[in-house]
């Protein structure tokens, strides 16, 4: 691999891969007897197959000798790109994000390692999964508890932490850096042309209001019209678009935003202008992410807690990782 970043040069892994295990070594202080240097060893097992995507697999793995951070962890397997760009983003962004001040918001990385063939990265895992399977075994969700989820998401999304919440049932972590992007990084055009079918906006389809240039679009607002497909999902347990020709229609102004499946579960009107203002066939006309956070429906959400808040900007901006369902994981409490 060319040449790495510090950070993630820093968060590769010591690690001998065989077809029964896979040992890490790493080389520690102990204060305790006074020794500068001390190697240690870990060894995990594979005990199951829990998701895959495009190109790679993700593993539940137990720690069966040597245990360090966790005894469960996810390990996403995929084969090494011939261009390592997408890859060297997306360990730097999980290494960043790792961070004990970010462990809110994204899922923490233990740190990557590879052999001949593939590439590793060793994740936290949170037992239920991902929202998407959540969603296709549940029904509709509460509003309350659509809205708390929504909030996290905007909350990863700008980086903006809100330290005091009203009591929660969900707790959504924002995981597969593989198409983040730093904000001072990006200028305009969209957050990426990759993406989950359903979930992408119709710019990505190349419809466009009126032959709209996508090369202006604003950053980010493909991940604003994800979330108002999360949003609208959760809401009613159905897609917003039956097809892409029901897309079209609508992005040409011929069809009016489908609602009624919102009015039939009983959403509120603050709900539905909220997924509407979200999903605007323009990409320019879409909420930004702090716009969505002080949205009438997200900001009666906030308002709901006793205590003041204390906000907190970080100054990087992640887009379209797990909103697209690469890897949603979430912990519901």
């Amino acid at each position: 691999m060319s040449r790495l970043p510090d950070l993630v040069r820093d968060s590769q892994l010591d690690t001998q891969v065989r077809p029964e295990y896979t040992r890490h070594l790493y080389v520690e202080t102990d204060p305790t007897s006074g020794q500068r240097a001390i190697e240690k060893k870990e060894y995990w097992k594979r005990e199951k197959r829990i998701g895959s995507g495009g190109i790679g697999i993700v593993w539940l793995e137990k720690c069966f000798r040597g245990k360090r951070n966790a005894e469960l962890r996810a390990v996403k397997q995929f084969p090494r790109p011939a261009k390592t760009r997408d890859l060297v983003r997306e360990l730097e962004a999980l290494a960043k994000f790792s961070h004990p001040k970010y462990v809110r918001c994204f899922v923490q990385s233990f740190g990557w390692y590879e052999d001949e063939d593939d590439l590793y990265i060793a994740m936290e895992y949170l037992p239920l999964g991902d929202l998407n399977n959540y969603l296709k075994a549940a029904g509709p969700v509460p509003e309350l508890e659509v809205q708390q989820v929504v909030f996290q998401l905007l909350e990863g999304l700008s980086n903006i932490l809100i330290c005091s919440l009203p009591p929660q049932n969900w707790w959504v972590k924002l995981a597969d850096f593989g198409i983040s992007k730093r904000v001072e990084d990006c200028t305009t055009g969209p957050s990426t042309k990759k993406g989950t079918a359903g979930f992408v906006p119709p710019e990505f389809h190349g419809f466009t209001p009126s032959g709209e240039d996508t090369a202006s679009d604003p950053p980010f607002s493909a991940d604003i019209w994800a979330l108002g497909e999360i949003t609208f999902r959760m809401l009613t347990k159905s897609v917003t678009f039956q097809s892409s020709y029901d897309l079209f229609q609508f992005t040409e102004g011929r069809q009016t935003f489908p609602i009624a499946s919102l009015e039939e579960k009983r959403v509120s009107m603050p709900a539905i202008e909220f997924v509407r203002a979200c999903m605007r066939p323009s990409a320019g006309d879409r909420l930004t992410a702090p716009e969505a956070m002080a949205y009438e429906w997200m900001s009666a959400f906030v308002a709901r807690s006793p205590i003041p808040h204390s906000v907190v900007s970080f100054g990087y901006s992640i887009i379209a990782i797990a909103i697209y369902f690469f890897s949603l994981t979430f912990d519901q409490r």
